[in-house]
């Protein structure tokens, strides 16, 4: 019997159980004294270990290159855990991230734990000859949907707080309103910015950390159609010099540090001829489409996963598969062979808001309910993470840093899986 490791720029120093007595429970058996585990790469071995009492815990010492720290890994954890299918740790080593993914059994736990630079520069140290399409990224959809309830509301944190936790991939929609300012909106209602405020806040965080970048995906929510939209938009992105890039294939990083590569969803115009390009521009997006679909950047292979209409929240684990579906090629594809991008939002009011599709229906902790599509694909990244293997891809999210356990959020996770093969 043994807790399974699968540690990644971490070594696990030594390993001890020990238990903490459980609260208001005085006539149960004193817990156990602290005893030293054996310890190997890849187990921490439990077979030998007698009656527990308390609350039984495995404390794992880890060092690494960003310094030492305790990871506290639970032996008994609650059945909503347990549904879940994983949790994360308490970890005190800085910059890592640790998990415990559920087996059927005790004896078939993993405990996982990744070592990065952290969310405000994690890209920093990737290699420069990586294609954007290399890298796992957190986007957010909607980024800007951040009032209207159930009904539009798709995120809880500014634009700064979503670049500050790792989010890289940024997707605002607008209508050029009367004054000329180009407003945020989702569908048909406002959400009280501008262009402006997300256009500053990527120039401030690039300044301020020159060598991450960042995907600025801009659209038109119609009706109606302005026929100015696209030199409005054109004129504003130009403001800010080089900032931002408008080239049309899929750039390597070493081409965009300090910088947003632009990727539009609408077309030219006869007053926007977009001479220096469109930016990242997919040649088609159809609605809704179950299966994904497929077409083309300039020669590269551009794959899309967003269908978004459910018929209700009994839906969620059917376009949780979607998404981890489509996602499983990625893990396995060449470098620089294509750009994927997997949209886990869905919504179609009034049976499947954004917010019971990306947190779940109910109280699933407890096990009354419905666990939301993104506890699932954290399930899934963290099952890839021990085969050795991350997507290759965008997972675009709502309310991305909920996730069902601990504060990391898809932010922090996505970035870390790129350090696997550091």
């Amino acid at each position: 019997m043994s807790l399974k490791l699968s540690a990644h720029g971490v070594q696990v120093t030594s390993a001890v159980f020990h238990s903490v007595p459980e609260v208001g429970n005085e006539g149960a058996p004193p817990p156990a004294a602290a005893i030293p585990l054996p310890l190997t790469a890849t187990s921490v071995g439990l077979s030998h270990l007698g009656p527990r009492g308390g609350l039984p815990q495995v404390e794992l010492s880890i060092s690494g290159s960003s310094g030492s720290g305790n990871v506290t890994v639970p032996l008994s954890a609650p059945p909503g855990d347990r549904s879940r299918g994983w949790a994360q740790l308490s970890c005190s080593a800085p910059n890592v991230l640790a998990y415990v993914l559920f087996g059927e059994a005790e004896a078939e736990d993993t405990v996982v734990m990744i070592a990065y630079p952290g969310t405000l520069e994690f890209m920093s140290l990737l290699p420069d000859e990586w294609s954007l399409g290399d890298v796992s990224l957190c986007g957010t959809h909607e980024s800007s949907a951040q009032t209207g309830l159930f009904i539009s509301k798709c995120q809880d944190r500014d634009v700064a707080t979503q670049l500050a936790d790792g989010v890289r991939v940024l997707d605002v929609r607008l209508r050029l309103g009367p004054t000329g300012e180009l407003e945020t909106y989702h569908g048909i209602r406002a959400q009280n910015s501008t262009l402006k405020v997300y256009l500053d806040a990527v120039d401030a965080f690039l300044a301020a950390h020159p060598r991450e970048s960042i995907m600025l995906s801009i659209k038109e929510e119609t009706p109606p159609d302005a026929p100015d939209f696209s030199r409005v938009v054109y004129d504003a992105l130009k403001a800010y010099g080089t900032r931002f890039v408008f080239t049309e294939h899929v750039p390597r990083l070493g081409e965009i540090r300090g910088r947003a590569q632009v990727m539009t969803r609408f077309g030219r115009q006869e007053n926007a001829p977009w001479p220096d390009g469109l930016g990242f521009h997919p040649s088609r997006w159809p609605d809704s489409v179950k299966e994904g679909f497929d077409c083309d950047c300039h020669g590269t292979p551009v794959r899309v996963s967003d269908w978004y209409a459910l018929d209700s929240a009994l839906d969620i684990p059917l376009k949780a598969e979607a998404v981890t579906t489509f996602l499983e090629p990625t893990t396995t594809c060449a470098p620089a062979s294509q750009i994927s991008i997997a949209f886990a939002s869905a919504a179609k009011f009034p049976f499947a808001t954004p917010q019971w599709v990306a947190k779940g229906v109910g109280a699933p902790t407890l096990g009354l309910g419905i666990h939301g599509v993104n506890a699932r694909v954290v399930e899934w990244l963290l099952r890839q993470v021990v085969l050795g293997r991350r997507p290759r891809a965008i997972v675009m999210a709502d309310f991305y840093e909920y996730t069902g356990s601990g504060e990391a959020g898809l932010g922090a996770l996505l970035a870390a899986l790129n350090y696997l093969e550091q």
